[in-house]
């Protein structure tokens, strides 16, 4: 999940990146600008830019399915000039990124209609819950894909991919843990640094 751009495909015209994240991510426009280039080169290399001719390339389209544990709405848009150092009114260069929460509760529409999509969050909540339960992240991974595969979600695929699944699964919910641990770490050396400059205060 971390370690390659989820899916970018061409559909009616249109170039999807579509990617799922865990976590609360604001810079999802710039990231996603980047990715963006660099698949525009591929359909329209730099070196045709130099003709007459229009060169036409697919419109794109954003979006981030989103199963974090942090409360979020359940729909919501990034834009590329929210990182800009000063606001804009009119800005030049934008990029918008739709972020759609797929947690239990959330875009039940577009679950019912997207079966791989509804297995997906099945099979991430089973695991996220036995890991919360003290069961090792790789072995919480191995149980939810066999309850997925005996309870008919998405078994063909669960059956046929198993090891990937378990693998990138397992290095997904270890990285939750060490972002998590990160968050803590840095909450702790912030009220350290707050006490520090209360107390050189108080000294003063």
């Amino acid at each position: 999940m971390k370690v390659r751009n989820d899916a970018a495909f061409v559909v009616d015209s249109r170039l999807n990146l579509y990617e799922q994240q865990a976590s609360v991510n604001p810079n999802m426009p710039l990231r996603d600008l980047y990715y963006v280039v660099e698949e525009l080169k591929k359909i329209a290399p730099p070196g045709r830019l130099h003709r007459r001719a229009k060169v036409r390339i697919p419109a794109p389209k954003f979006v981030v399915f989103y199963n974090g544990r942090a409360k979020q709405p359940e729909r919501q848009v990034y834009r590329l000039s929210g990182l800009f150092f000063g606001e804009e009114k009119e800005p030049e260069l934008e990029l918008k990124v739709t972020v759609i929460n797929i947690n239990p509760g959330y875009s039940r529409e577009l679950l019912e209609k997207c079966e791989s999509l509804r297995g997906y969050t099945v099979f991430v909540n089973k695991a996220r819950d036995k890991k919360i339960c003290g069961v090792k992240p790789g072995e919480a991974v191995r149980e939810a894909v066999d309850e997925c595969i005996s309870e008919g979600v998405l078994a063909d695929f669960f059956r046929e991919n198993r090891e990937e699944i378990v693998e990138m699964g397992v290095y997904e919910f270890n990285q939750e843990v060490y972002d998590e641990v990160l968050r803590e770490d840095g909450e702790m050396i912030g009220t350290l640094k707050a006490i520090e400059n209360l107390m050189d205060t108080l000294k003063w």
